[in-house]
């Protein structure tokens, strides 16, 4: 849900986000060039982002997550955080909640071979 309470967001394994209209529960616009399937989505408190976490399945033995972040209003892409690809499994992503001026996006997850 964005902070605004107007819209929220949705994704999963097609890899398309998808924007909706709160109210009239209306599609007001998507992502499709994401390659990835998304596991996860959080809105920045300012709203001004939106974080994703895909799972990138190409490589057969092993499982790959990235972070993806988005422009809410845009609705492009905007970074790739330094984590970049990893193949610890990333199942949860969060904004610190009072850092306004400059969103700060934690992440969590586990290692899959311990």
């Amino acid at each position: 849900m964005h902070p605004s309470n107007e819209f929220f967001a949705t994704a999963s394994n097609d890899a398309i986000i998808a924007f909706w209209d709160f109210e009239d529960l209306l599609c007001t616009g998507t992502v499709t060039n994401n390659t990835f399937p998304v596991k996860s989505l959080s809105f920045s408190p300012c709203g001004r982002f939106l974080g994703a976490i895909c799972q990138d399945d190409s490589v057969e033995s092993e499982k790959r997550f990235l972070v993806e972040v988005y422009d809410a209003e845009q609705r492009v892409q905007v970074a790739l955080p330094p984590s970049g690809v990893s193949t610890q499994s990333k199942t949860s992503l969060d904004w610190h909640p009072k850092e306004l001026e400059n969103p700060v996006l934690a992440i969590s997850g586990h290692n899959e071979s311990s």
